[in-house]
């Protein structure tokens, strides 16, 4: 919910600047935010729903960088510096966002946001940082585990993540990433239900295979 999104932001912004923002909602699998470099750079903070940021490597291969929901900023940061890392930005599910394009630079300007600003990119970073290490420390089906929790975190009962941004995050092959599918269905950690997407049906058994990787990543 919006109140629930907003609840940090609203002490260092006023309900009255809040309520002035515009709002703009978008349905999944829309690149909101292009590749190219922008003349006005677009930046949003997230109310509802969650979007993946993707490069585009030379060769046209599109790779994941980062997802992020409610309460995250999104935005060209890399052209705030003076860079362009050819990066886009796509909506997983129907999100709900506050436009910031136009007021970020005056929201800057006072001390308080610009810090709390900061630090909200800073542990977005370690955090991306974190996330590239668990090819190297942990095998894919105990990332894989770690994710589908994460796809179902604060979600309702029953809710059935997509499986196409989770092939996204775990950044391995299509066959490969239906091969850890099909050993979960298995197990009787998942099962493959319609319209693409994936019903946790032992999340029990699937927190004992991510035990590691959750320590690792919540310390």
């Amino acid at each position: 919910m919006e109140s629930d999104a907003c609840a940090e932001l609203r002490q260092y912004v006023s309900d009255e600047t809040l309520a002035s923002l515009p709002r703009v909602s978008f349905p999944a699998n829309v690149t909101f935010i292009k590749s190219d470099a922008e003349d006005k750079i677009s930046n949003y903070f997230i109310l509802e729903g969650t979007v993946s940021v993707h490069a585009l490597a030379n060769t046209g291969r599109e790779f994941w960088i980062d997802s992020l929901g409610p309460g995250d900023f999104i935005g060209k940061f890399s052209q705030m510096r003076g860079n362009n890392f050819n990066c886009e930005v796509r909506t997983d599910e129907p999100c709900k966002m506050i436009v910031l394009t136009d007021v970020l630079d005056e929201l800057l300007e006072d001390k308080d946001f610009n810090i709390y600003f900061g630090r909200r990119i800073t542990d977005r970073l370690y955090a991306m940082y974190k996330r590239l290490m668990l090819r190297l420390l942990f095998s894919y089906d105990e990332v894989l585990a770690y994710y589908l929790l994460k796809a179902v975190e604060g979600r309702d009962a029953g809710f059935a993540p997509r499986i196409e941004p989770l092939r996204r995050v775990m950044n391995v092959s299509e066959r490969q990433f239906y091969y850890l599918l099909k050993n979960m269905e298995h197990d009787g950690l998942i099962r493959r239900v319609g319209r693409g997407r994936i019903k946790l049906t032992n999340c029990a058994g699937l927190k004992r295979a991510a035990h590691d990787v959750s320590d690792f990543m919540n310390n």
